[in-house]
């Protein structure tokens, strides 16, 4: 009798020592100290290793902390000792294979948590990120609407979500505008969804929103929004204002790579360049990730201010981490031509195209440059017009066509290109005219000049 009292005893005190380590952990967790907090959960868990909410916080814990790898093997070891999941959970679970990627396993998880409480908003706003992630948003959209149409109710994720999810159809640009409204008019404070708002405006409506959207006390807005605010001065060239923004973003997650590649791009167009690449260093030397958009800003900042060497070096590490990418292409050629090694640009271009990549309009506009700096003026005019295959509305590329083409006496020609160029409909700007002008000189013709209007 005496030992049964014991175990007993033994087990309440083991119920309790956990429950006391669980808080301890939520003490921790919420004073951000996220590795203190796993710490507590995993010596509550080897009391009661049964104990749903303890592995439900253990696998929240690991994503915040950006360690999915061990949430998810956390999570695989649990179920398969025969333990009971929850929704959250499986809700949990989906974040962390979210955070590798692995969409398919993010929506399993997401339809799972559904499966168990098929009414919560929540869940069903992660299962349409989900499938918008995955490439699914059709699917996405569809589901969202079979959810509604059972009659449960939406809040400012749901909406929220389901806006996103319309990204992935650009003719309905305005349904996801649309959804992002409702979403604000369930939670005005909401600064998802008002960052995504601000990503769907024309510019100068994103920014009048914004500002207004702020006016309100209440209104406090996080990273994201910031960082859609700056993008939209970006779009109307206000530097300044960008660069507040981007910075602004980065003082609430300094992490955040893209935050940081999009204020060495603001910088740079402020002509600030060694404030560029002063920040970028030091972002650096915290320990931080760069991207491929990183390396290719800090390159390009370096080229500006003719460090030609560490202009080259950082495009090459961007395209260490995207090979296939052309934009980065085409900010090698170019950095490697203002360097003065336009036979080297025009060999990686040629190599680079050998591979069967995909170039974009700017890759053949600089390779053109490269040409013609070797004066290579047939391979000059058959990248521009390359370029323009690509983007037949460019003016700029039109322009500079026709200025190689009188620049070589070709002046037949250049009327030919122009002639077909404006049958298309294409809008000439002042520079093209003077050319065709040029070109009818040459010719020994009366100068003819197309409006601009």
């Amino acid at each position: 009798m005496l030992i049964f009292i014991s175990y007993q005893l033994q087990a309440i005190f083991n119920t309790l020592y956990a429950y006391f380590l669980h808080i301890k952990a939520r003490v921790y967790s919420k004073h951000d100290q996220h590795e203190q907090a796993i710490k507590y959960i995993y010596s509550a868990l080897a009391i009661k290793p049964n104990k749903t909410v303890l592995a439900v916080n253990l696998i929240s814990e690991l994503n915040i902390v950006n360690r999915p790898k061990e949430a998810i093997s956390f999570a695989e070891q649990w179920l398969a000792q025969g333990h009971t999941s929850s929704a959250y959970f499986w809700n949990h679970k989906g974040i962390a294979h979210s955070k590798l990627g692995q969409h398919e396993q993010d929506v399993n998880c997401h339809r799972a948590a559904l499966d168990l409480e098929p009414n919560d908003e929540i869940f069903a706003g992660n299962l349409i990120q989900a499938l918008y992630d995955a490439d699914r948003a059709k699917e996405a959209i569809s589901f969202a609407e079979e959810w509604l149409a059972e009659g449960n109710k939406a809040g400012a994720h749901f909406w929220n979500s389901k806006g996103i999810a319309y990204y992935g159809l650009w003719q309905h640009k305005l349904q996801s505008a649309i959804c992002f409204h409702k979403a604000l008019s369930v939670e005005p404070d909401d600064s998802n969804a008002a960052g995504n708002l601000i990503g769907e405006l024309y510019p100068d409506e994103a920014i009048s929103f914004a500002e207004e959207w702020l006016l309100n006390p209440r209104h406090t807005p996080n990273a994201d929004f910031l960082n859609t605010k700056g993008i939209a001065h970006h779009r109307l060239k206000q530097y300044h204002q960008s660069v507040e923004c981007f910075s602004a973003a980065l003082a609430l997650e300094s992490r955040n790579e893209v935050y940081a590649s999009n204020l060495i791009l603001a910088l740079g167009e402020s002509n600030l360049f060694q404030e560029a690449i002063s920040f970028a260093e030091t972002w650096l030397t915290q320990g931080n990730t760069p991207t491929a958009y990183f390396w290719s800003e800090k390159g390009l900042a370096h080229s500006s201010l003719k460090q030609h060497e560490k202009g080259i070096e950082c495009l090459h590490i961007a395209l260490s981490l995207e090979p296939n990418n052309a934009r980065y292409v085409a900010d090698l050629i170019q950095v490697l031509h203002k360097a003065s090694l336009a036979q080297e640009a025009i060999s990686f271009a040629e190599t680079w195209l050998a591979q069967g990549n995909t170039p974009n309009s700017d890759v053949w506009n600089e390779k053109a440059i490269a040409h013609e700096q070797l004066a290579q003026y047939d391979q000059t005019i058959a990248c521009f017009y390359q370029a323009l295959a690509l983007e037949p509305n460019n003016a700029d590329f039109a322009d500079e066509l026709m200025r190689v083409f009188n620049q070589t006496k070709r002046s037949q020609e250049a009327f030919n290109f122009a002639d077909e160029w404006l049958a298309q409909g294409h809008t000439p700007n002042a520079y093209f005219n003077e050319q065709l002008a040029k070109a009818q000189e040459q010719l020994g013709g009366k100068p003819t000049v197309v409006s601009c209007f």
